[in-house]
């Protein structure tokens, strides 16, 4: 160190300062009968990593026109371009990602070029000086969203109307990636370097028509509206991966290299719905609905059969009824709904895809590690849900409550499988999951004065599952490295989300990924009429983590206070590393979201209504016990792979600021 031979790599990897520029530009306008918004936007984003970022340019339009007194037409339209540098992060199992490559380099090997623009190479064979400046892994997105409707008056008169509504839309996918891993690369050496692309064209349709008849006898308390209709929703996937190796020095094309491995992954699905809907409402205090849908899809093993879900629910305004005049109690309504609806497989649950091979030279295909069930059904998915809504003080004081209990049937899982088949899973309909939970909000305007308007709100929820049946095995959901280190255990009467570790006795229970309950706190606040403060809070208390991180620099030594001693006089990363336990850690935290300070100028030029300042800060303060970059981390998606941390791209604060013109 007191050579100058101590270096930050941390710091190398995360200092850079990225810029950040947005702006967004709308307009609507239009007459009595024709209506227009427009709007577009630019987004260019640098990451915290060289040569990483993300750019998005959109624009939208939308317009509505009005035929006649009878007949309305609309059509909306929106293209997105995207740019993502991503870096390379996560895990792998050869060291070569930036972040593994960190935590595995002793901070005093030189990895910086020399004058001649040469890394040395490193003992683990990756250099992440090199690998940063050398390697790329972008991905660039066209997408096309695109809608119409129609909405027709059949019938009309004093006491009935009919009206026939259509809708049709599309929304088409383009997807270009590359990850590009030259030659000079260090641990590219045995293939001489690696370029991978992928094409992946992706378009799904949709169309429904409905009847909606409203018919109001009598004196008016009472309305019938009847709904009835059909759904129809189509989709293609086709993604083609070529993977060139033997790259031809400098050249990025891959017809300029030795070696190129097609795949393409091919698939389709159409679903079709009816549905019947009658809704009764009297006065304006009580409403009843009660709806059934049919569904069917190519991707159920009967793609003939329709399956039937109904639907209902009901809610009670007690201040609507009479003449209610309180002025504490200003509204109270109650509310009840059950619904039924269908979570469809994929279509790797239906079919056992095949893949390419050569064997002895000549070409073949081979089969998924994965088996497919010709007889899979839908999920069936129910969930009753119930709760009140109460005002106080005209609307002052708002509070609203929601309790639900969601049953998923016929679950699909992707369950372990005899090796000596020559698979290692199967989709099954295998379980029953529940989920129940509870939803509170509090709305309130404690100021409201002339210099003076404050809006607080508060929202509270909180969630529990439970695998109420499983027809197979329990098993490893397969999102993380096994039970030696930590896991999430599909068993029956357990949450689908507990963490379980290997032991000599058995599995243990360590911890779960989902949190005991969350809170937010958001608040706006207007002062002096021209300066707005808005902030906003997050609290999730209980949750944990599997911290493969801490794990890995343990294993090199390299944690921050591996040196550190206990009570009895033992290394602390020794100690975590003699049992994997500890690194199942809380991750529960405080995190102030959103903070930002707005200030509308008082001068108003000509043809503009008003100009307005501001500065805003994300994500810029955390408090938590969590030993990594981010709690709320996930390595391996947003559903069971939350929770799972292995060398992540760490967490940035934004600072933005603000101007807006309204004209």
């Amino acid at each position: 160190q007191k050579a100058g031979k101590f270096f930050d790599y941390e710091k190398e990897v995360f200092g850079e300062k990225g810029f950040l520029r947005n702006t967004t530009f709308s307009m609507n306008g239009g007459t009595d009968k024709t209506q227009f918004h427009l709007s577009a936007g630019l987004k260019k984003e640098d990451g915290i990593v060289r040569n990483t970022g993300y750019k998005n340019a959109n624009v939208r339009l939308n317009l509505n026109h009005r035929v006649s007194d009878r007949v309305k037409v609309g059509f909306t339209s929106a293209y997105m371009n995207t740019n993502s540098d991503r870096g390379l992060f996560g895990n792998e199992n050869t060291g070569a990602t930036i972040g593994y490559g960190m935590i595995a380099t002793r901070p005093w090997l030189d990895l910086y070029p020399n004058e001649n623009g040469v890394y040395p190479n490193p003992r683990n064979g990756a250099n992440i000086l090199q690998t940063l400046a050398h390697m790329e892994n972008s991905e660039r997105v066209n997408r096309v969203l695109t809608g119409g409707n129609l909405e027709a008056v059949l019938q009309q008169s004093q006491k009935s109307t009919t009206r026939f509504i259509a809708r049709g839309g599309l929304d088409f996918y383009h997807t270009k990636s590359q990850a590009l891993f030259p030659a000079l690369l260090f641990f590219e050496a045995a293939t001489g370097g690696r370029n991978i692309r992928g094409n992946t064209y992706e378009l799904n349709t949709s169309w429904a028509g409905f009847l909606v008849n409203s018919f109001t006898p009598g004196m008016g308390n009472l309305t019938f509206t009847t709904t009835a209709g059909m759904t129809h929703e189509a989709g293609e996937y086709d993604q083609l991966l070529n993977v060139a190796s033997q790259l031809i020095g400098a050249e990025t094309s891959q017809g300029q290299a030795g070696a190129v491995r097609v795949q393409q992954t091919r698939n389709s699905y159409r679903n079709d719905g009816l549905f019947f809907q009658e809704e009764l409402a009297y006065k304006e205090f009580l409403n009843f609905t009660a709806g059934v849908r049919l569904d069917k899809s190519t991707n159920n093993g009967d793609y003939r059969k329709y399956n039937i879900y109904p639907k209902a629910n009901a809610s009670w305004n007690i201040t609507k009824m009479g003449n209610w005049d309180n002025s504490v109690l200003s509204d109270l309504k109650f509310r009840i709904a059950y619904g039924e609806s269908s979570g469809f497989p994929t279509f790797n649950s239906r079919f056992t895809t095949l893949g390419a091979t050569a064997i002895g030279g000549r070409p073949g295909s081979i089969g998924s590690l994965v088996l497919g069930d010709p007889n899979i059904k839908s999920e069936r998915q129910t969930e009753l849900e119930g709760g009140f809504d109460v005002s106080f003080l005209n609307g002052k004081l708002n509070f609203e409550a929601t309790a639900y209990n969601k049953v998923i049937k016929d679950l699909l899982v992707a369950a372990d499988w005899y090796g000596s088949t020559g698979f290692v899973s199967r989709w099954v309909n295998g379980g029953e999951l529940r989920n129940r939970g509870i939803e509170l909000s509090l709305r309130a305007t404690p100021f409201n004065t002339k210099n003076v308007r404050w809006n607080s709100t508060v929202n509270f929820w909180k969630n529990r599952s439970r695998v109420m049946k499983l027809s197979v095995p329990a098993f490893d959901q397969g999102d993380s490295f096994g039970a030696s280190l930590g896991t999430i255990w599909i068993e029956e009467g357990k949450s689908a989300t507990q963490l379980v570790i290997e032991r000599e006795t058995g599995l243990q229970v360590i911890g779960d990924i989902e949190p005991r309950y969350q809170l937010s706190w958001f608040n706006d606040v207007t002062f002096f009429k021209n300066f707005t403060f808005r902030a906003m809070l997050h609290y999730k208390n209980g949750s944990n983590n599997v911290n493969l991180t801490q794990y890995l620099r343990d294993g090199a030594r390299l944690s921050k206070d591996w040196s550190d001693k206990n009570d009895k006089g033992e290394y602390l990363g020794a100690v975590r590393g003699s049992d994997p336990i500890h690194y199942t850690q809380d991750a529960s935290y405080l995190r102030l979201r959103e903070v930002a300070l707005y200030y509308q100028l008082p001068i108003r030029p000509r043809a503009i209504n008003s100009i307005t300042v501001g500065v805003s800060a994300n994500n810029y303060f955390t408090w938590t016990k969590y030993d990594g970059y981010d709690p709320e981390v996930s390595n391996f998606g947003t559903t069971f792979g939350t929770g799972v941390d292995v060398a992540p791209y760490a967490a940035s604060k934004r600072l933005q600021f603000h101007l807006s013109v309204n004209f």
